[in-house]
């Protein structure tokens, strides 16, 4: 038997099918409930908007955003689905300094698969600085 294992995982291996470890998991996989990072960008305060493009075809339930090096005042959330339509939705939170904004609830009916999430920001007071931005979703 022993044998037998051995030519299968080698034969896997000619074909070009790797062969799995007990451990290996998939990081894109998340159970639903659970915050997963997506993206980082830099908001760039000489500027009002920014957006991050989502690659990966992922379904989310909720979004939320957090920041460092300042603060983040958001003004304007649109959600573009791998669809193509677009969810504007209200949003007006100041994101302290470290801090994370409230959890965002995406559309409940359809897919939630996201292609890019733009949003504004405003610029008063913050001069020519910058605020890492992580973008989280929740499955």
């Amino acid at each position: 038997m022993k044998g037998l294992v051995t030519m299968t995982a080698a034969a896997l291996m000619i074909v070009g099918i790797p062969a799995m470890a007990d451990d290996d998991v998939n990081p894109r996989e998340a159970a639903t409930g659970t915050w997963v990072h997506i993206a980082k960008t830099k908001a760039d305060f000489a500027k009002d908007h920014d957006k991050i493009e989502i690659h990966g075809n992922d379904s989310f339930r909720k979004l939320r955003f957090k920041t460092t090096d300042a603060p983040l005042d958001l003004t304007k959330l649109v959600v573009t689905y791998e669809s193509g339509e677009p969810d504007t939705i209200a949003f007006a939170q100041n994101i302290p300094k470290g801090g994370s904004s409230r959890d965002i609830d995406l559309k409940a009916s359809g897919t939630r698969s996201i292609r890019r999430v733009d949003f504004w920001y405003s610029t008063d007071g913050k001069g020519q600085g910058k605020s890492e931005v992580e973008l989280e979703g929740q499955r």
